[in-house]
């Protein structure tokens, strides 16, 4: 069939030519339309729900905002999990639901079930907010932000950041949210003067009443032929209007508003006020739809923020603050000019080997066809163009290259269309043995946990689409463009000319294989023994059966021996070959992590009741430390109520330099100094990775039970032990995500409803006097001024320097009873209460967190053995919650990487019916591995998430390249040559196919490498320094050391059939 379907393509090169435009043009097309992100656009099963509260406490916000939210979603269909966190003016709602759930659907039902929370939640209770659930190696510092300089009252400042700024953002096409901080809301104050009141007879019932001003419907009335609709219009217009409200008729005079009461035009108190640099700021904050074009969007603001720049008063502007999309285009310019450079590098090499463009032009013209064909797949399954698929593609590009080299090679200066079939057909069988071993390899990721896979299937999809399309192109366009250009020229003209050094090589690979052994030695040596993994000694266990308990005292004996020990520091090195350099010297990083920013977070939490003004003195200290500090690129400061939020970004010369340490240690120096205030200092990104990129601090622990305060007490144990070793420090009991308080009080006000009725007072009538002399935020009454709604807040003059004494002792009046004096009946209580209330399932939840200073595995290591010493008390748990990377997930995608290999082996051996087969191409895996090892040791670069992919990418040349090579040995042994002869043939015929395809990945790699500004942050270095270091050396083993020990296994098998012939014989 395939012999056919070749033989028809060759004979239509009006198809070939239209085919290979379609793919092209949809090929460009898609790649136009393709969203482009730093990181994957991705949906988990999970939401978030937080509620702004002001002044209550966490025992408040359980009983009314948390506690009657959950029992609304516990309707949810496919609901797994809720989660809740209570604490000061906050509510948090964790919800998990079943991986195939329909988050669309479902977020649609929680945004319904939460539109009327006015109805069910109390006064006071900012809208809901529903979150998607982002994890830490995706979450990103915003899209664009912008800073607003200016000078204008806050009466113009308002409308100007409303209509003329917030308005056109909104209508730009790929934004989700225009977010503005800083900026105060219109405010309308009305001060009574409660004496006043009394005197004229009012209550505070009939100033609510009189205050709601609106436009009410009517009816209709007929106006000749038409019917028109009638409204009574009792709306505000201005302040005036409101003085001039008539209450009642006094005598001979009106009583207005304003004879007992001030009404003031102001504004509400700021939730959050934000400084950048230490200035002032409004600052407008820019969030971008999941998927959309990052960008696209941002020129589309761009052209936006231009256009509202130019209708801005004199002496007004928006200054950029944040650009999410400018490491984004830095990042592509920076790939096209490499790429560029890597692809004229292969032409040049294609031209040089072939001696022909048009030969060089069919294989770069199939490699472009292959990559076109995965812009179309990732098009055509809604997948964006990111690091991630750029990763897989990078992956799948090598591969394009080998196939098209290979295929052309086995047919390059066949003249006839039989011929060229035929020698196609021949390189079939490796072609798909080795396409469909890495396939095979690619499907375990299926069963990585959910999260992980959001991080490998659109790598692995992408990486399998590169396979197929390289298939596809290499057997149908490359013969048939070559069998076009063929037809063209002359016999002698076509013919392949043999590669250079070919005798060199001959007489090099006899020596190899006369002294196979000791060479297979040296490669065995150079990979290196795992001696250093050995225990210095192995613990007698006197419960061990007796044939555990010999080869204990077996290996003290020996390996465990004082004598073996005493040498081990020589023994392990010498032995441990490039594995010991790499695992002792290397520091390696997580498999994945995205929005490598390096930053400092200073937070600062505050007594309770502590106002704006002392927490804005003490993070100013801090704000003013890190401005001046060379290096630092920006200072941002968040202050909000009784709490202070400072983030310090860098310079990008300054990141990996000792700059971020030193304002961390001035930082934290300068927090020991303050008293009365909980500080944290922390670091993360790349410039404070140490070995594994992140935060120093990179260990948090969940601790669970039942009860609160034995919780609080097995963590301050814990504590305790962790300090035991000089490396752990800053040990954090309450560590984020969420914060927890040691003293935590409220005011209670009990009423004695006895005493109540005796006074013949109702709850009802009296809270509502009481708010008027409370300095409080609960408030949802709203008046409208014109056309603008403004909150409504209602007090008696004087509240804000009224006190709790005070309070207890004056006297009230309600309308219809006697004046009432508080303390008679209702008493004032100061009681503690949970600084925060977190449940799981009905556990207390808390955090403890702590940093290591040295290699992340060292700090692993210390506390699994410390955690495993540690007893716990029944009912009560501790979770190893680490930040990015636990064990868990390393333990999950170590069983698919094996059970991909298992794949590969059972593939492999089921195609060349043979057990052994397998283990030879297995063995060019380690010998890539050599190269790379030796190369991130002499360079000393950590081996981070890129380097992952390019021992993937390694991998899957080497394996594909010795499945190519055994095959084509076999090949001359079926035709009945001499084992020697077979392969030394097959070696010289495979020689310059590896070279082409070895060289020309070198030579895409080069620029890469060269081009890098520094080699930690830059991700196509570590990729690139991978790539070359493993194709060097496994180039040489393929050529060399394969083929050595293919003969001798070969040997050994042929001997041993000449033995069991001759037994049969006998």
């Amino acid at each position: 069939m395939m012999h056919k379907l070749l033989s028809v393509w060759l004979k239509r090169p009006v198809s070939l030519s239209i085919s290979a435009a379609i793919i092209f043009l949809m090929g460009l097309l898609s790649l136009y339309h393709l969203p482009l992100e730093v990181a994957p656009s991705v949906e988990f099963p999970r939401l978030t729900i937080s509620v702004y509260y002001p002044d209550s406490t966490p025992e408040l916000i359980e009983a009314r905002v948390t506690s009657p939210i959950e029992s609304r979603l516990q309707e949810l269909t496919g609901l797994r999990k809720i989660e809740s966190v209570s604490e000061n003016n906050y509510s948090r709602v964790y919800l998990q639901f079943d991986r195939k759930a329909d988050m669309a659907f479902i977020l649609f039902r929680v945004n319904e079930i939460l539109s009327d929370y006015k109805s069910w939640l109390p006064a006071g209770v900012l809208r809901p907010e529903v979150q998607k659930y982002i994890p830490e190696e995706f979450k990103q510092n915003g899209f664009i932000s912008y800073r607003l300089l200016t000078d204008l009252p806050e009466s113009e400042l308002y409308n100007l950041v409303e209509e003329k700024i917030k308005r056109p953002l909104r209508n730009v096409q790929g934004l989700a949210a225009v977010e503005v901080f800083g900026l105060r809301r219109p405010h309308v104050q009305v001060l009574l003067d409660m004496s006043k009141m009394e005197k004229y007879g009012l209550t505070l019932a009939e100033v609510r009443q009189k205050l709601r001003g609106r436009i009410e419907h009517t009816g209709f009335i007929q106006n000749r032929s038409r019917r028109l609709a009638l409204r009574l219009d009792n709306a505000f217009h201005s302040l005036q209007d409101l003085n001039q409200i008539v209450f009642r008729k006094n005598q001979s005079r009106y009583i207005y508003l304003k004879d007992f009461a001030s009404v003031k035009d102001t504004y509400r108190r700021l939730i959050y006020k934000k400084r950048i640099n230490g200035k002032h700021t409004i600052l407008i904050n820019l969030i971008k739809e999941s998927g959309a074009n990052t960008i696209g969007v941002a020129d589309r603001v761009f052209a936006t923020i231009e256009n509202i720049q130019n209708g801005l008063p004199a002496g007004n502007a928006l200054l950029l603050v944040n650009d999410a999309s400018a490491p984004l285009r830095s990042a592509i310019d920076d790939l096209l000019l490499r790429t560029a450079i890597a692809l004229a590098a292969i032409f040049l090499l294609l031209f040089i080997a072939l001696r022909r463009f048009l030969y060089a032009g069919v294989i770069l013209t199939s490699i472009l066809l292959s990559v076109l064909t995965v812009f179309i797949f990732l098009y055509l399954f809604d997948y964006s163009m990111n690091l991630l698929t750029l990763a897989g593609l990078a992956l799948g590009f090598g591969f394009m290259v080998d196939n098209a080299i290979i295929v052309f090679d086995n047919i390059e200066g066949k003249r006839r269309a039989q011929e060229i079939t035929a020698h196609t057909l021949k390189v079939i069988f490796p072609i798909f043995a080795s396409t469909l071993t890495t396939l095979v390899a690619l499907l375990p990721f299926v069963f990585l946990k959910q999260e992980l896979q959001i991080y490998y299937i659109p790598f692995a999809l992408v990486v399998g689409a590169a396979l197929i399309a390289s298939v596809l192109f290499s057997f149908f366009f490359v013969p048939a463009a070559y069998w076009q250009l063929a037809k063209k020229e002359s016999k002698a003209a076509g013919r392949k000319k043999p590669l250079a050094g070919s005798a060199l090589y001959q007489n090099t690979l006899h020596f190899f294989i006369r002294h196979r052994r000791t060479c297979i030695l040296l490669f065995l040596w150079a990979f290196g023994l795992p001696l250093w993994l050995l225990p210095e000694s192995v613990k007698e266990d006197e419960k061990a059966s007796a044939f555990q308990r010999f080869w204990t005292s077996a290996y003290n004996v020996t390996l465990g021996s004082a004598l073996y020990n005493s040498i081990r520091q020589y023994s392990d090195p010498l032995l441990g070959g490039t594995s010991y350099l790499f695992f002792q010297y290397v520091e390696r990083g997580e498999p994945w992590r995205w929005g490598g920013d390096t930053y400092l977070i200073v937070s600062i939490r505050m007594p309770q009741g502590s106002d704006y003004g002392l927490s804005d003195k003490i993070v100013s200290e801090f704000e003013r430390i890190a401005i001046k500090e060379d290096g630092v690129r920006q200072v941002e400061t968040t202050i909000g109520p009784s709490s202070a939020y400072m983030r310090v970004d860098f310079e990008k010369g300054a990141v990996f330099s000792y700059k971020p340490y030193i304002l961390k240690d001035k930082l934290i120096q300068r927090a020991t100094q303050v008293g009365g205030a909980s500080i944290g200092v922390y670091g993360y990104g790349d410039g404070f990775s140490s070995g594994y990129a992140g935060s120093i601090s990179n260990f948090r622990l969940k601790l669970k039970g039942y009860n609160y305060l034995e919780l609080k007490n097995l963590a301050l144990r814990l504590k305790k032990e962790l300090e035991k070793n000089r490396r752990v420090s800053n040990v954090d009991i309450n560590r984020p995500a969420y914060w927890s308080w040691n003293d935590l009080y409220e005011l209670q006000m009990k009423i004695d409803r006895q005493k109540l009725a005796l006074l013949h007072l109702k709850p009802s009538e009296t809270i509502p006097l009481i708010r008027l002399y409370l300095s409080e935020t609960l408030t949802s009454d709203k008046i409208k001024i014109g056309y603008e709604e403004k909150f409504l807040n209602i007090k008696s003059a004087g509240f804000q320097s009224l006190q709790l004494d005070r309070l207890t002792d004056k006297w009230f009046e309600a309308s219809g009873s006697p004046p009432f004096r508080l303390g008679q009946f209702a008493a004032i209580q100061k009681k503690k209460t949970l600084p925060q209330i977190k449940r799981e399932n009905q556990e207390y939840l808390r955090y403890l967190g702590f940093e290591f200073l040295g290699p992340y595995r060292f700090g692993r290591e210390y506390l699994e053995i410390t955690l495993e010493n540690f007893p716990l008390p029944v009912g009560y748990s501790i979770e190893k919650n680490y930040y990015s990377w636990g064990k868990e997930d390393e333990t999950n995608l170590l069983f698919v990487v094996l059970l991909g290999l298992l794949f590969i082996y059972m593939v492999t051996a089921s195609l060349y019916e043979s057990f052994r087969d397998p283990f030879l191409i297995f063995l060019t895996i380690p010998a890539g591995l050599i190269g790379i090892f030796l190369a991130f040791y002499w360079t000393d670069t950590v081996f981070n998430r890129s380097a992952y992919v390019g021992v993937l990418f390694i991998s899957g040349i080497v394996v594909n390249n010795s499945i190519i090579l055994i095959s084509k040995m076999k090949d001359r042994q079926r035709q009945g040559t001499d084992l020697l002869a077979a392969v030394t043939q097959g070696s010289l015929s495979h020689i310059r196919p590896l070279f082409l395809t070895s060289l020309t990945t070198v030579l895409g790699f080069l620029p890469m490498l060269f081009l890098a500004e520094n080699k930690t942050g830059d991700l196509w270095y570590t990729l690139a320094l991978t790539g070359l270091s493993g194709i060097i050396s496994s180039f040489f083993f393929i050529l060399i050391i394969l083929p050595a020990l293919f003969y001798l296994l070969e040997s050994k098998k042929n001997k041993k059939m000449k033995s069991e012939e001759e037994k049969v014989r006998l």
